[in-house]
């Protein structure tokens, strides 16, 4: 028998996937936090772990036929990390902010065909599974976060409260995509909100909002109108002084 994964070698690979002749007695030997799944013409016919009997559920319908066998590693299946970065936000105040997210979550796979469509190889690692989500967990969140903070009078320095109402609405907004995937994602977590900065090597982030730059530029006007009062003042003042002199010299 082929034992599907070494669950204690450091092994990444999340999910893989061969074909079996379908017999009574099946070259499967399920590793410790693994599972298998059997599908005929993509059609789920049975879980197997370490307990099943597989003479329990092949009859002789199926004996010869061909048997695709997905091996999932539920151990890589739990705590994957995702992020997405450079999300611009804007809030009522038209402040101005760039966003990076990261977080966690646990998959279910509902349907490996589907999951499977988006892969050539027949072994996916937990990298190639993250390549796949990241963008799309990232494009859900860019809406979500961008749609929920612009009904915000918030500063983006406080945008860390809005933690949680992200993290729902990514995960309501996430279904449809999910399902195309063929998979579940399980205790989906947003654990940071971090804000640009150009210290962060991003580009101007925190930007001064235009109702702050309004008011600078209008203490500046001010600033620069007093200045010129002031210099046709004086200088009104030296050319009345220049004509009492020259008044006097006349006089004289």
């Amino acid at each position: 028998m082929t034992r599907l994964f070494d669950t204690d070698n450091g092994n990444r690979e999340l999910v893989r996937r061969r074909t079996l002749l379908a017999a009574r007695e099946l070259p499967i030997e399920v590793a410790p936090n693994c599972s298998c799944y059997l599908y005929l013409e993509d059609k789920l016919l049975k879980t197997i772990n370490q307990t099943t009997k597989i003479d329990e559920f092949l009859s002789n319908s199926i004996e010869g036929k061909t048997l695709t066998v997905y091996e999932l590693n539920l151990k890589n299946a739990n705590d994957i990390l995702w992020g997405y970065g450079n999300i611009d936000v804007t809030n009522r105040q038209e402040e101005i902010g760039r966003l990076g997210i990261n977080g966690n979550y646990d998959v279910e796979i509902t349907n490996f065909p589907f999951l499977f469509a988006n892969f050539s190889s027949d072994t996916i690692t937990v990298e190639d599974f993250q390549r796949l989500m990241n963008p799309r967990i990232g494009k859900i969140a860019t809406k979500v976060c961008q749609k929920q903070y612009a009904k915000s009078n918030d500063s983006i320095n406080n945008i860390n409260n809005y933690r949680l109402d992200f993290e729902n609405g990514i995960i309501a907004n996430s279904t449809k995509t999910l399902d195309d995937l063929g998979i579940h994602l399980s205790n989906f977590h947003l654990d940071d909100i971090l804000v640009a900065s150009n210290e962060l090597g991003y580009a101007p982030l925190n930007e001064i909002s235009p109702k702050v730059k309004r008011t600078v530029l209008g203490v500046v006007a001010s600033l620069l109108i007093a200045a010129n009062v002031a210099l046709l003042a004086t200088s009104a003042y030296a050319k009345s002084g220049s004509s009492d002199l020259v008044s006097s010299s006349v006089a004289s």
